[in-house]
């Protein structure tokens, strides 16, 4: 059986507020964004994901060759309704 002491749970409790309280104010601002600005935020960290997921990994390198879909400005991605 394992305890947590009391010190190690208050520092990840401090450590994880700490985190948390560093996105907030971007998050909240989000709110006010319309519909094109989301979509375009939307967009962009996809493309980004992805262009990750390309760069990190054989498996998905593979499945992503010779596709405009990530890193490009004019992604072929049919419409999502």
């Amino acid at each position: 059986m394992t305890t947590t002491t009391g010190t190690g749970l208050e520092a990840l409790q401090a450590r994880f507020g700490e985190a948390l309280a560093g996105h907030l104010q971007r998050h909240i601002e989000r709110r006010h964004w319309d519909a094109g600005r989301l979509a375009a935020h939307q967009r962009e960290r996809l493309r980004a994901l992805l262009a990750r997921a390309a760069a990190g990994s054989a498996f998905h390198a593979r499945r992503l060759a010779g596709s405009t879909r990530h890193g490009s400005s004019s992604p072929s991605w049919p419409a999502c309704r």
